[in-house]
């Protein structure tokens, strides 16, 4: 029994470590979608940085972008925690990318939120110097550009529960929190991105007619087992549903980034740090 014991000590030791080695093991990811748009687009997606760095001042990141040239660079939320403090690795990033000339497009996450309600003024500060280096933040508004129609959903904080406390969210309640500010945001003559970062809600994005939703927030599951996928996200009952990768409603695509950071539990079991880009190709093209 000793010897058991001591063994299974021994690989729960080591399942840790393996875990937090590979937090900091980054993978660039390329995924291509065939679709009706005007002009092959290249989207790079970041999420759930979680105020984390890649070398110094986030200079991996940087080089990957740069070396990828995409048309833009969207981030789904949770640049930073919810603490105060912790807002300048996710402001120089962004500054940086703007150096490189490529347009910024942020949605905020669930620590977003937090923190406008835990440090209000610290929080307008962090929005106040993202668009300051030129991000377009979105919250329930689109942006436009000559091809693509930028949608920024802010999921509320109730739509982050707990294993079965999920929010039951209508076709309905989603409508009528984007088409609030400016009506509806669809644009029928263009290609329609919405930034998300809960990903539960895929159909309800689908019903609203978006071409593609990028999300995040569930760290690929935190665990990943071959030919299964996450295990651990309580947004998912313990299953792999929108946990990592590429899914599709309808005609409805969503990218789901396994995210760069990690929070409240600190590692990632076979479940690399995901750098995501994405390229929309003109299906004549």
């Amino acid at each position: 029994m000793k010897i058991i014991n001591r063994l299974l000590t021994i690989s729960a030791i080591s399942a840790v470590g393996i875990g937090i080695s590979y937090r900091k093991w980054l993978d660039i990811s390329d995924t291509l979608i065939n679709a009706d748009i005007k002009k092959n687009t290249t989207i790079c997606l970041i999420s759930d940085l979680h105020d984390f760095e890649y070398g110094k001042d986030n200079i991996v990141l940087l080089r990957a972008i740069k070396e990828r040239k995409p048309d833009y660079v969207t981030i789904c939320g949770d640049l930073t925690n919810s603490y105060a403090n912790h807002t300048d690795t996710g402001i120089k990033l962004v500054k940086n990318i703007k150096n490189l000339g490529i347009p910024v497009v942020y949605v905020n996450g669930n620590h977003e939120l937090i923190m406008s309600q835990v440090h209000p003024d610290a929080y307008k500060q962090f929005i106040k110097e993202l668009k300051a280096y030129g991000a377009v933040i979105l919250d329930d508004e689109n942006y436009e550009t000559e091809t693509i129609n930028f949608i920024g959903y802010t999921n509320k904080m109730k739509q982050y529960g707990k294993f079965r406390g999920i929010y039951k969210l209508s076709k309905d309640e989603l409508s009528a929190e984007l088409n609030k500010k400016h009506g509806n945001l669809i644009r029928k003559d263009k290609y329609n991105i919405m930034l998300a970062h809960n990903p539960v809600y895929l159909r309800e994005y689908a019903d609203y007619n978006a071409d593609l939703v990028l999300s995040g927030h569930l760290h690929g599951g935190i665990v990943r087992l071959p030919f299964i996928g996450g295990i651990m996200s309580p947004q998912t009952f313990f299953g792999r549903r929108y946990s990592a990768g590429l899914y599709k409603e309808g005609s409805c695509h969503m990218y789901v980034s396994r995210g760069l950071g990690v929070h409240t539990i600190p590692l990632r079991l076979f479940n690399r740090p995901e750098l995501a880009f994405i390229t929309i190709k003109r299906r004549d093209s």
